[in-house]
């Protein structure tokens, strides 16, 4: 008489297994499918002169993928040494050459993820109500204090540095204390906007972007440098897909648009 309730009591147990087992394979799957659809993060190190089209192309980019964008703007080659030190990051974006090759070298970027994305101008910006307004380079002279950004790091510092050796008056500025120089492109506009300096050397979109400057005059292509704009991927990104993706979002039309109507240039 005990074996059939012993039997009974172990199919009993069997199907609570089986049920158990259930019960967890479909939680897991469940638990799955929400992680594939949970929206994604990447984070890109970009120059402080592309905050407004990189957040602009952000906002877009996430509205059809469904991966958000984070930043660290700052100047091309602070950010280089950052990443260079190990700052976790996706992408990497540079007003100057220069600063991915370096990575390059060091292994750090995906050398097919390199993409030039946008171009750009290099101008005088003076404050709006400036009734001082040099008409080009050398005018520069005349003026007291001038803000550039730091060449060691700033590709907007290093581009007016070139133009200023171009017309031959960069040693002259640099021994009568003319020169200001900041941490990255932006900082020359505020000091431009506050009237710290009389005039500064920013791109043309930073100068586009406030009402308490104009610009006096560009620089001629052929004084400096080509301002050009280059992006690749970190070899160390978590989350490669994701970023490949964004870079690929740069090469729309979408965004082309977005760079047009803020002054940059499509290549």
């Amino acid at each position: 008489m005990l074996r059939p309730a012993a039997a009974t009591c172990n199919s009993l147990r069997l199907s609570l297994l089986v049920f158990l087992l259930s019960i967890g394979l479909s939680e897991s799957d469940s638990q799955g499918q929400t992680a594939k659809s949970a929206p994604k993060a990447i984070t890109v190190s970009a120059a402080a002169s592309t905050t407004e089209v990189l957040e602009a192309a952000a906002v877009l980019f996430k509205a059809q993928s469904n991966i958000s964008v984070d930043f660290d703007f700052g100047s091309s080659g602070a950010l280089a040494r950052k990443i260079e030190a190990g700052a976790p990051t996706d992408i990497f974006v540079t007003a100057d050459e220069k600063w991915l090759t370096y990575l390059e070298e060091k292994k750090l970027i995906v050398p097919e993820s390199r993409l030039m994305f946008a171009r750009n101008i290099l101008v005088c910006a003076v404050p709006a109500a400036s009734a001082t307004v040099p008409a080009g380079p050398r005018d520069l002279l005349g003026l007291e204090l001038i803000s550039i950004g730091d060449p060691e790091h700033v590709p907007a510092g290093k581009y007016a540095m070139e133009a200023l050796k171009h017309f031959k008056i960069w040693d002259k500025m640099m021994d009568q204390g003319k020169l200001v120089l900041t941490q990255d492109v932006r900082a020359v506009l505020t000091n431009v906007e506050t009237g710290v300096v009389e005039a500064g050397l920013v791109y043309r979109t930073d100068a586009m972007l406030s009402k308490k400057v104009k610009t006096a005059f560009e620089f001629p292509e052929e004084s400096h440098t080509p301002v050009t704009y280059i992006t690749g991927v970190l070899a160390a990104s978590k989350s490669k897909a994701a970023a490949a993706a964004f870079v690929a979002f740069l090469k729309t039309a979408r965004f082309h648009e977005i760079l047009k109507k803020q002054g940059f240039q499509v290549p």
